[in-house]
């Protein structure tokens, strides 16, 4: 595993050069901690050539992100009617405009639903507000963000680039991957699995690369363990608290481990935190686990010097 994630192939080209002639900006859900992470991880380490992002629809944001130097720009859902006409207004005068219409009403065919009238509404939004010295687009994800990505880069012609992951692949149908991964200029990956997939589906296999999520270990220090003695076994997880993660199982196991002494941290923020604690209470072992939420890394290294055993429960 890479301590950087920073392929040698066209992302390290961008990475490098994109930030002298101009600036970049991401689209994705920033600045939630885990998208704030993965542009991170794709565009480098050096943040201040990561110059702005868009909200999530819902607004969520995470204190810990904002070390991102970024502006935000906050993407247009349902209810800023204004801004969506000023931006049609903005991108038809645009010479790439009708490109893209014509790469939208392609679209529309095959997936006649409001969502994608939405996604060329925040495109044309994008386009509009980018400050002038934008010359790249990367969007973390290939499904609708991806969509914004392509329709906005075309407006205003400039370059866009991808990072895929999980969902997004693999819930998107095979044309629109095609023709998204047939517009990128390149685009990267996190898993081989991945990889084999959308190449198998590229005009342009070469294009996508493979990069594995890395950690920036600087600074970290391997602990001095201390000897357990009389104290609890302790026991530490990373991870959202949604059903896919698996935390569900891991309570269960830990019940049925309840003659043992041992304790419990679990960081990380989801939907299903409270119905966990209920799970932890019901079973018997709530007292045992304390829930840290979304923390900073420091946090969760820190919490792992302290541990006996990680758990990965997915």
């Amino acid at each position: 595993m890479p301590q950087r994630s920073v392929p040698a192939g066209h992302s390290q080209k961008l990475s490098e050069n994109a930030v002298e002639d101009g600036r970049i900006v991401e689209i994705g859900n920033m600045p939630r901690l885990q998208d704030h992470a993965h542009g991170i991880g794709c565009l480098g380490d050096d943040v201040g050539g990561l110059f702005a992002d868009r909200r999530c629809v819902m607004q969520r944001v995470d204190d810990q992100a904002r070390a991102v130097d970024a502006a935000e720009i906050q993407r247009p859902a349902f209810d800023d009617p204004a801004r969506v006409r000023a931006g049609r207004a903005f991108a038809e005068r645009q010479p790439g405009y009708q490109v893209a219409r014509a790469m939208f009403e392609a679209d529309l065919k095959r997936d006649p639903t409001a969502n994608r009238h939405r996604r060329f509404g925040q495109a044309c939004v994008l386009a509009h507000e980018l400050p002038d010295d934008i010359n790249w687009l990367h969007t973390h994800y290939l499904h609708t963000p991806a969509s914004v990505t392509r329709y906005a880069a075309t407006i205003r012609g400039i370059g866009w680039s991808f990072s895929a992951h999980a969902k997004d692949i693999w819930t998107s149908q095979t044309w629109e991957l095609t023709e998204k991964l047939g517009s990128a200029a390149f685009g990267v990956t996190c898993t081989q699995v991945n990889l084999d997939y959308l190449q198998s589906l590229a005009p342009e296999p070469g294009r996508v690369e493979l990069v594995y999520h890395g950690l920036d270990l600087s600074g970290i220090e391997p602990p001095e363990r201390e000897a357990r003695g009389e104290r609890p076994f302790r026991i530490v997880s990373v991870g959202r608290t949604v059903e896919k993660k698996g935390f569900g199982d891991l309570i269960r196991a830990l019940a049925r481990l309840k003659d043992r002494d041992w304790t419990f941290d679990h960081v990380g923020g989801g939907a299903m935190t409270a119905r966990l604690q209920q799970q932890a209470d019901k079973a018997g072992i709530g007292d045992r686990i304390t829930w840290h939420g979304s923390r900073e890394r420091e946090h969760v290294f820190g919490l792992l010097a302290r541990s006996d055993l990680f758990v990965l429960p997915s």
